[in-house]
């Protein structure tokens, strides 16, 4: 049975943003139980996103909780990072190229860590899926994530790491622009399912 850790943010965790305080899809909508339940004779998932989750720095506290929790995965086949929105949303000019350091350096930081532990997981890349904003200064956002995609591309060429292309897949997007629909999750679901089941032939 192959493993796959899905590490990410609130499109990982399911977040529905049509609820006053936030909330999530049903759990049967989110692409990740949709990836179990379809590939669940060959592989075991586990879903980590969690709501505004941007790059973690390797000495934040949130690469301190990864390494605990990646210690219960030791026979790990693949660790998936889908992250990169949340750096583009929350800078004031979003800087790309300062994004894309950004994950080099937590690629960098996984490297050692699965070294270290004597690990032959892999590591993937998972392009984020796009921002559309149609609200004033929305555009801005748009072309920082299509720069941060190509960057990603690029970057996982670079390093020889499987590099898993969202944005290929044509996703539906919520009326915010930036969260999956629950049609966008069942898209993503299929994307992620044909990428893991071209890594088994």
């Amino acid at each position: 049975m192959k493993t796959v850790y899905f590490y990410g943010d609130s499109n990982t965790d399911g977040y529905d943003p049509r609820g006053m305080f936030g909330g999530r899809y049903p759990d049967d909508a989110c692409w990740t139980s949709i990836v179990q339940k379809k590939l669940s004779g060959s592989w075991l998932c586990t879903a980590d996103g969690m709501n505004g989750r941007e790059i973690p720095l390797r000495t934040s506290v949130a690469a301190e909780l990864l390494a605990k929790r990646l210690a219960d995965f030791p026979d790990l086949t693949l660790f998936a990072v889908m992250l990169g929105t949340n750096d583009v949303l929350d800078m004031g000019v979003p800087d790309a190229d300062r994004i894309c350091r950004r994950m080099e350096d937590f690629l960098s930081w996984l490297s050692g860590y699965f070294r270290a532990a004597g690990s032959a997981t892999r590591t993937a890349v998972v392009i984020p899926p796009p921002i559309k904003i149609s609200e004033p200064g929305g555009s801005t956002f748009t072309k920082a994530m299509e720069d941060l995609q190509e960057l990603y591309r690029r970057l996982a060429a670079h390093e020889k790491i499987l590099c898993i292309d969202s944005d290929a897949w044509g996703l539906d997007l919520a009326f915010d622009g930036v969260h999956l629909s629950e049609e966008g999750h069942r898209q993503f679901a299929e994307g992620m399912v044909r990428a893991l089941e071209d890594m088994t032939e």
